[in-house]
């Protein structure tokens, strides 16, 4: 590329200087062609890519939560796992549509899906599904149902539950003795969030923050300021804005000179904050121990992305009682009141 000969010298130097001690050679060939295979496949065959590495957890930075909602959002259409078509692994089927296997579970032994799935080919009437559920243990059959695995026949996950502590034969032809009153949307949604994350560590019907949007709002701050991460790019450059998410990543590099780099999620998307140490420290014991955050910062943008940097963690609020009552938290929430999990510790 008419680079002089005595320049392109030079830079061979620095380059054979520096693979004595950077990453070695024998590797960087094979990561390199990893990634270009990875980045072709995800840009081609999203609904495989996801597939993927669902079939391969435990692995990589991200959650299964997080590659589920990346993937959601870029138009790949996903199903939940589903007592009458699911596998132990999750499949793409001829529409290209990813049906999520009971792997995706947490509670469920691959070698009782497997059992449950040879008896489900031999029923006469998927409506005799009920009878090959003696395959699993009792604590696997509620996880089923807490997942809403039933959701083909149109009965709500509560009466499904029911209905199985019950030990009731009579799942899917009773007179309907169980029917439970309704509640509101919120709550319903509420109620399956919750339960998705504690079978399966991840949602798709309804997003967690949608759910704590509609019915319970946990921070000392107006809900009507938040912006979503759709709307970031369309901010002005140095434009303060406040954002709200499900904390995916905390990242405090041992070369950042204490600088905190946090992910959230919302139901449109990531947001990507910087923490500088005095913010950091300022709100340090919430944001190490909550999964959900609030704050206000500065957007800077690096051509199409933007990034917060973090003025202000708005803390959760605990509804004791009349609002007068509310109880301002500076502490660590209890491990126990984590709702959606864990993620990777700074």
């Amino acid at each position: 590329n008419n680079i002089p000969n005595n320049f392109a010298e030079v830079i061979f130097k620095q380059i054979e200087g520096f693979s004595q001690y950077g990453f070695p050679e024998s590797h960087s060939t094979s990561f390199a062609h990893i990634a270009y295979a990875s980045a072709w496949l995800k840009a081609h065959f999203p609904a495989h890519f996801l597939c993927g590495l669902l079939n391969s957890q435990p692995m990589g930075f991200y959650s299964p939560h997080s590659l589920l909602q990346e993937a959601k959002l870029a138009g790949v259409h996903i199903e939940e796992p589903c007592l009458f078509s699911s596998q132990w692994n999750s499949a793409v089927d001829t529409k290209g549509t990813v049906q999520l296997g009971f792997s995706t579970l947490r509670t469920l032994r691959e070698e009782h899906v497997s059992e449950f799935v040879n008896r489900r080919k031999q029923l006469a009437s998927p409506n005799t599904v009920y009878e090959a559920l003696s395959c699993f243990h009792a604590h696997e059959r509620i996880a089923l149902a807490m997942a809403g695995c039933f959701r083909k026949i149109n009965i709500s996950r509560r009466d499904i539950l029911w209905k199985l502590l019950s030990s009731s034969h009579t799942l899917f032809n009773d007179s309907g003795s169980w029917i439970f009153p309704p509640k509101s949307n919120a709550a319903e949604n509420w109620d399956n969030v919750r339960d998705d994350f504690s079978t399966k560590g991840y949602a798709i019907e309804n997003h967690p923050m949608e759910a704590i949007k509609n019915l319970c709002w946990p921070f000392n701050f107006d809900i009507q300021k938040i912006t979503l991460s759709n709307h970031l790019a369309s901010l002005r450059e140095g434009a303060m804005v406040s954002i709200a998410g499900l904390v995916v990543i905390r990242q405090r590099p041992p070369t950042a000179k204490g600088m905190v780099f946090i992910t959230l999620e919302d139901e449109r998307g990531t947001i990507n904050l910087i923490l500088k140490p005095d913010v950091f420290e300022r709100w340090k014991d919430f944001i190490v121990a909550s999964d959900l955050m609030c704050c206000t910062g500065i957007r800077q943008s690096n051509g199409r992305e933007s990034t917060i940097l973090v003025r202000i963690v708005h803390p959760i609020i605990l509804a004791a009682g009349p609002p007068q009552q509310m109880l301002e938290l500076n502490t660590p929430l209890p491990q126990q009141h984590s709702i959606f999990g864990t993620c990777p510790e700074i």
